[in-house]
């Protein structure tokens, strides 16, 4: 669930391209953490992240005012 452009079946009729919980990975990974889900009960789902506390965050280039990410 957590890869680019997947849908959860009992939601395809819903609105979306399936990469929101990608992007919420990808984040989490780049600063060192993780991501995980779990059912909750009576229905629906808890999505945890856990970050660390301590370390470097990642490096990010530096852009021109104006100018687009590369």
């Amino acid at each position: 669930m957590f890869e680019k452009f997947y849908r959860w079946p009992a939601t395809s009729r819903r609105p979306g391209v399936g990469l929101g919980l990608a992007i919420c990975r990808g984040i989490a990974e780049a600063h060192g953490g993780r991501i995980a889900a779990a059912n909750r009960p009576g229905g629906g789902a808890t999505f945890t992240v856990w970050l660390p506390l301590e370390g470097e965050p990642p490096a990010v280039a530096d852009e021109a005012p104006g100018e687009a990410p590369r």
